[in-house]
């Protein structure tokens, strides 16, 4: 499954499987939505996984991950910084940054 098929006019339905309350939700979340949303098992989601090598994200999934985070952080994400989002690690990294909630 994609972030696409989530989406139905809204991002709500982004973060309803990752929610997270607590800092350390924060690698859970991403690893939910990872998994939900491209079809991976969660051991895949690693720290060092590459997202389109190892995980077989495309561009169009990297840019709704991009908006995934946005929804379920509350935070922006800009072009120059999605760009820099190669592996799981630089995903949760660049979220416990940049997050208004969930991963502080």
């Amino acid at each position: 499954m994609r972030f696409l098929n989530c989406m139905s006019g809204a991002l709500a339905c982004l973060a309803l499987s990752a929610s997270p309350a607590r800092a350390a939700d924060c690698k859970d979340a991403i690893t939910g939505l990872l998994t939900e949303h491209l079809g991976v098992v969660a051991s895949k989601v690693v720290p060092r996984a590459d997202l389109v090598k190892d995980l077989g994200a495309d561009d169009l999934d990297h840019v709704e991950l991009v908006m995934a985070m946005m929804a379920t952080f509350d935070m922006e994400v800009t072009d120059a910084d999605a760009k820099t989002l190669k592996t799981v690690g630089d995903v949760i990294a660049y979220a416990n940054r940049n997050a208004k909630t969930g991963c502080r």
